[in-house]
């Protein structure tokens, strides 16, 4: 039976290595093209981004500075509540929240006893109106934290309220600090090398503390909102920079003023209640260098430039190394028949036969009598079809222990346990039945017989695969002439 022949050239290794190369380089180029002309196209979009990046980078010194007030005050309140957790009565407690007072660091320091708020004294303190809408859900909560920034009517002043909760002592709950807002929420004169402001605000954008550089003539006043207002001379900044404060987000945006860019970056203080935020604002220009940005930028691009390179050449080495796989897989198989050849049985064989030392095995080469004649009668397509189903009928005949393949003009080989005297022709014999279910065969009225020549495999005589197959052959080739089936 004749093989068709494969009239397509394929491309060497070599040669695709060398064209996905080349494409490589010339996608590279074309993306460094489209990305230099995106610069100069959104080089306005991209300074104001990477200002703004910038901005909130160090913006995280001021952020860092405030938040340690409020922390600062915690750690204070939990040297009194460490001393509060040994106390031994009331009075013990008295004594212990007296030591306090009259220390700035502490201010208005009461203690909370079964919901009733005392003095240091042991007097019953009752809250005012305006503080007890602020002090009480904190109470109620049980946990740490503080109030918003609130108008304490007894002393006049903006104040905040921080709770800490004694949890070991049964004479007492917890103590309120009441402090004026301005020596806790304070930004203090340090500011960050960039800023021109900053400032803390309530929602409402009531400035609570600023500070200011020396080169920024400009005075925040009261309040933040109507500050950034009369700076743009443009309401929609003001409805920008008040609703990033109560989306209460890390952020930065830009406002326009005169023919300046201004960046303005705020966040929430975690630390502190209702809602505060610390805001500043910096001129975009002294935030960042374009030019270095750029050159930053296009080293980044350069490097991953490279990456993608090395992956490109890493992708050509693994598919170079995919496709003489394949070729070698291609190989051991053959094309017609989608089953294992002549050379793919001598690899499984040689590996069955040195792992499985505990059977004993033969080798068979089975050639279909009359093949040529056979092929002459129904031609090369029907002759491969039948062919194929009795490749199907030899794998389903192979175990896990054994292999078979084909090695052209109609032979095939096996590789058997021997169990016994009868084990050799009993699966010869089924073969040849199995094999005679063919459609095709029953169509044409056609009977296939099988010659079989067979080598049993020993231990002690050390031949090759190869060498067992041509033993068999030359027993087939008895075969054929005289028997059904001969050993060698």
């Amino acid at each position: 039976m004749e093989k068709t022949a494969n009239n397509k050239e394929e491309k060497s290794p070599r040669n695709l290595l060398s064209l996905i190369t080349r494409s490589l380089v010339i996608f590279i180029a074309l993306l460094l093209i489209i990305y230099f002309v995106s610069v100069l196209i959104g080089s306005s979009d991209f300074f104001i981004e990477s200002a703004e990046k910038n901005a909130l980078f160090y913006f995280d010194e001021d952020i860092a500075r405030v938040e340690q007030l409020a922390q600062t005050h915690y750690s204070n309140l939990y040297e009194v509540v460490a001393r509060l957790e040994y106390s031994s009565d009331r009075n013990d407690v008295e004594r212990i929240v007296g030591d306090y007072i009259g220390s700035d660091d502490f201010g208005d320091l009461r203690y909370y006893s079964q919901g009733v708020a005392y003095a240091a004294n042991g007097i019953i303190v009752t809250e005012e109106n305006s503080a007890a809408e602020y002090i009480e859900p904190l109470l109620k909560s049980g946990n740490q934290g503080c109030t918003p920034v609130y108008y304490d009517v007894s002393l006049q002043l903006d104040c905040v309220a921080f709770y800490v909760p004694v949890r070991g002592s049964e004479h007492v709950d917890g103590i309120l600090s009441i402090l004026p807002a301005r020596n806790i929420i304070n930004v203090g004169s340090a500011i960050n090398e960039k800023a021109s402001a900053v400032a803390i605000i309530s929602p409402d954008g009531k400035v609570l503390s600023d500070t200011r550089s020396e080169s920024f003539n400009k005075p925040l006043g009261n309040n933040f909102y109507s500050f950034i207002t009369a700076l743009t001379n443009d309401k929609t900044d003001y409805a920008r920079v008040s609703d990033a404060v109560a989306l209460r987000q890390k952020t930065a945006l830009t406002i326009d003023v005169a023919s300046s860019k201004y960046t303005v970056a705020i966040s929430p203080l975690s630390s502190f209640g209702g809602g505060i935020a610390l805001v500043s604002i910096s001129e975009s220009n002294g935030l960042i260098a374009p030019e270095m940005q750029y050159i930053r930028h296009i080293v980044n691009l350069l490097i991953i430039a490279t990456v993608a390179l090395i992956v490109g050449f890493i992708y050509a080495i693994l598919y170079q190394k995919r496709t003489k796989r394949a070729l070698e897989n291609a190989a051991l198989v053959d094309t017609n028949l989608d089953c294992p050849n002549a050379e793919q049985f001598k690899i499984n064989a040689k590996d069955i036969i040195s792992t499985r030392a505990r059977y004993k095995y033969s080798v068979l080469l089975i050639s279909i009598r009359n093949f040529f004649y056979l092929h002459e009668q129904i031609g090369d397509e029907k002759c491969t079809e039948i062919l194929k189903s009795f490749a199907e009928v030899f794998e389903g005949l192979s175990n896990a222990d054994e292999c078979y393949g084909y090695s052209g003009d109609g032979k095939f080989l096996l590789l058997m346990i021997n169990a016994n005297q009868h084990s050799v022709s009993d699966k010869i014999n089924l073969a040849e039945t199995l094999c005679n279910r063919n459609e095709i065969l029953k169509e044409n009225g056609i009977k296939i017989k099988f010659a079989a020549g067979v080598y049993n495999v020993f231990s002690g005589r050390k031949r090759t695969v190869q060498e067992m197959i041509d033993c068999a052959n030359t027993a087939c080739g008895y075969a054929e002439s005289d028997i059904k089936m001969s050993y060698s």
